[in-house]
């Protein structure tokens, strides 16, 4: 029995892992998206294009005061 449910457990796992690497791939090639647009817009000193690439509740931490900006109107 235990062998049987190990085995199952093997197989469902073994059966996950294309579905994964998928999902891994495309997560990779969205964030390579993404550091490419930042990386274009930095050397192209364009402001706008750099606050598309953050979220629009950005939450910052510095090491200077005021050490925590919030939103990305700060």
């Amino acid at each position: 029995m235990k062998s049987s449910l190990l085995m199952a457990s093997v197989v469902a796992a073994a059966a996950a892992i294309p579905s994964l690497a998928a999902a891994a791939s495309t997560d990779e090639t969205a964030i390579r998206a993404l550091e490419s647009r930042f990386a274009q817009a930095v050397n192209a000193k364009d402001i706008d294009g750099i606050m598309k690439t953050y979220s629009p509740d950005i939450f910052v931490f510095d090491v200077v005061p005021p050490r925590q900006y919030v939103g990305a109107a700060a």
